[in-house]
């Protein structure tokens, strides 16, 4: 998809869970945009269920370290889904 900027990295972390690595930009950014994305694609079908979790990478950086803030982000996200379901 377009939302997620082509340096960046998407992985299936497992099930419906998915994390987004990328250089030089906000996770902020990237997480509304894939999920108007999703939300689009679905189009009268039911939503697709995703958890996502970005962050941002930088080559300096460990990539435990990124790909850790990632997976916490993409546990929030599915906390906040979750409590909206009721």
């Amino acid at each position: 998809t377009t939302a997620v900027p082509s340096e960046a990295v998407v992985a299936r972390w497992g099930g419906d869970e998915f994390l987004l690595l990328f250089p030089a930009r906000l996770p902020h950014e990237v997480v509304p945009q894939v999920r108007a994305a999703l939300a689009a694609a679905a189009a009268g079908e039911p939503p697709v269920q995703a958890s996502l979790g970005a962050a941002p990478f930088a080559g300096r950086e460990d990539l435990a370290g990124a790909i850790e803030r990632a997976d916490r982000a993409m546990y929030e996200d599915k906390a906040r889904h979750r409590a909206l379901q009721g």
